[in-house]
């Protein structure tokens, strides 16, 4: 019966492992475990606390995700009707100033606009797994913090008001870059064992 020690090298054990028979029978033909199916089991419990962090991970996304969809949906209602918005705090502090600028549009296409569809393409992409979605997300969510990183600029530099629903779709953009980081190191490190 082979013995396994995986605290050192999994990996390195893993493959030296992958020759030896799963079972292995007493003399009499009974079956009982061997080293593989130790390893494996082991493997398997070890991989469970990322399996429950991946899905807790996942389901955090989705709200997240969601919460961003409502914002620029709300973004994009109140750059498309007049009258007063429930943020206009003060000049420096003013969602009408900075919806229904000349910034708020990119080639006639709202800002807000741009901000769901990227929300609706990262729910998506989380909703339906495609192949590499690890990384797909992550990718995505790149491209959306370096928008809203342009988009804060414009804010504090050139338009000099904050927009509280842009602070708010920044914080969650952020938090979805970095929980997309977490999953593709964590997916690729596990994929090795």
């Amino acid at each position: 019966m082979d013995v396994v020690c995986l605290e050192n090298n999994r990996s390195l054990n893993l493959r030296v492992l992958q020759d030896v028979p799963t079972r292995i029978h007493d003399s009499l033909g009974n079956p009982f475990w061997s080293g593989v199916d130790i390893a494996k089991k082991t493997i398997r419990m070890e991989h469970e606390p990322y399996v429950q962090k991946s899905h807790k991970l996942e389901h955090f996304l989705f709200v997240v995700i969601i919460a961003g969809m409502v914002l620029s949906g709300y973004a994009l209602w109140q750059h498309t009707r007049p009258g007063p918005v429930f943020c206009d705090l003060s000049e420096r502090i003013s969602c009408k100033k900075v919806n229904q600028g000349p910034w708020s549009e990119i080639g006639g296409v709202p800002v807000a606009l741009i901000g769901f569809v990227g929300y609706t393409l990262l729910l998506g992409l989380l909703v339906f797994k495609p192949r590499a979605w690890h990384l797909l997300l992550a990718v995505g969510a790149a491209i959306g913090l370096g928008f809203t990183v342009w988009l804060v600029y414009l804010e504090i530099a050139i338009i000099q008001a904050i927009c509280l629903l842009c602070v708010g779709s920044a914080m969650v953009i952020t938090s979805v870059f970095f929980s997309s980081l977490w999953l593709v190191r964590h997916t690729h490190t596990h994929k090795l064992l």
